[in-house]
């Protein structure tokens, strides 16, 4: 297959994922020069093995999903990847240990309290290759996709919901209403300060050659801001592309 065929077909996939989530859009516009390929493999493999956890209800395709993923990245690793998004970055550093993190928690109970759930999604960003500025990124997306799962009522994201603050605001399922928008709003204030002081910890010169990068990280943290205050999710406007003007100002 010609690179301008990889190049279309990998641009088609992620197009249901910049519908999902429009910041990529400004990740995109602001991304520096080659990033944008590998930041589309990044986020779009991730965006996947997300909603194969937290969006898909059926446990036996979840298990076979996450096991074709976890062929697809060793594949990938020895120049073979079969799925567009890879073929289109060669150079896309991958690992297996987020869906070896996934299949685990398949099998595993609910997590007791927020620390032990937070840990649980983090580890979807787990890259022992990886610069701290791309796990730290990495992180904040994936929080940010369970909360917003967790707010749409989907039952495989309540089912890692922590126990302590289900029973705090008693929210038995995930058809809850008001009360799992309060658990939501709960979730994303415990989690925030953790997940921007990560962000905060990164210094500026590890962002050079990440502008994109660092703009998808920004956008999280606007996305969990705004669950934690009761708000909904910030539009895709000229304020938000000004953030990331901003966020990425000065950098390379």
């Amino acid at each position: 297959m010609d690179r301008d065929t990889i190049e279309r077909d990998a641009e088609s996939f992620f197009a249901k994922w910049t519908e999902a989530w429009p910041a990529a859009n400004a990740a995109r516009l602001f991304a520096s020069e080659g990033e944008w390929p590998l930041l589309r493999a990044r986020f779009g493999t991730l965006f996947e093995v997300a909603e194969t956890c937290w969006v898909l209800r059926d446990a036996t395709v979840r298990e076979h999903k996450l096991a074709w993923w976890l062929d697809e990245f060793r594949l990938h690793e020895r120049g073979q990847a079969r799925h567009p998004l890879l073929q289109a970055a060669p150079a896309a550093v991958t690992s297996t240990r987020p869906v070896e993190h996934a299949l685990a928690a398949l099998h595993a109970s609910a997590p007791s309290d927020a620390s032990q759930a937070l840990t649980r999604i983090q580890q979807l960003a787990d890259h022992p290759r990886d610069a701290p500025a791309g796990v730290a990124a990495s992180q904040a997306v994936l929080v940010a996709l369970y909360l917003l799962c967790l707010r749409e009522g989907q039952p495989s994201a309540f089912a890692h919901a922590p126990l302590d603050v289900r029973a705090r605001h008693a929210v038995a399922s995930a058809e809850s209403g008001v009360a799992l928008d309060a658990l939501v709003a709960t979730l994303a204030a415990q989690w925030r300060d953790e997940i921007a002081a990560r962000q905060r910890s990164i210094a500026r010169a590890d962002w050079q050659g990440r502008r994109g990068l660092r703009v998808f990280g920004q956008a999280a943290l606007g996305v969990i801001d705004a669950l934690a205050a009761g708000r909904g999710v910030p539009d895709l406007n000229w304020r938000s592309t000004l953030s990331a003007w901003w966020a990425v100002a000065g950098l390379r």
